[in-house]
């Protein structure tokens, strides 16, 4: 059987939240990705001091979930196609 061709991936990318506690952009990141506590840590603070954290990287229906999810708890990610 011929083998399904991978998905193009996109970037999951999380932008600053300077209206938001620190811990519930962790707790939302955890709560939404596969991400580990210290992962989301570590993501909340990047975007917290350059203004965006990569997140993970998906096909992009999923890239697009993400997106909407965040958004429904108000916080915001960006997708883009990875290169």
């Amino acid at each position: 059987p011929a083998l399904r061709a991978a998905l193009p991936r996109w970037h999951v990318i999380l932008r600053e939240q300077p209206w938001y506690e620190l811990s519930e952009v962790v707790d939302t990141i955890m709560d939404l990705t596969p991400l580990g506590e210290s992962i989301a840590v570590q993501r909340m603070f990047e975007s917290h001091y350059t203004g965006s954290s990569f997140l993970l990287s998906t096909h992009r229906e999923r890239a697009e979930l993400y997106q909407a999810q965040f958004a429904a708890r108000r916080l915001v990610v960006r997708i883009e196609p990875a290169q």
